[in-house]
């Protein structure tokens, strides 16, 4: 099972990083670059803590709908 609070720590360093590297001056070579891989990357992951997270809140509210019937 994944583990939420790594994945959003990593999430928030990803943001960190890309914020220091477009607030340097002057910009550092590559920094666009690496600002945007980053900033991608942290989207793909953002995107799947939402959908596991949209998945989660599912499951859980059809044990509980399950459970009332019963």
């Amino acid at each position: 099972m994944p583990n939420v609070n790594q994945d959003l720590e990593a999430l928030r360093n990803m943001v960190s990083q890309a914020h220091l590297i477009v607030s340097t001056e002057p910009l550092i070579a590559g920094g666009i670059e690496r600002a945007r891989e980053l900033l991608d990357t942290a989207e793909r992951l953002a995107d799947l803590l939402l959908t596991d997270s949209a998945g989660a809140n599912a499951y859980a509210g059809g044990a509980t709908q399950s459970s009332k019937r019963h």
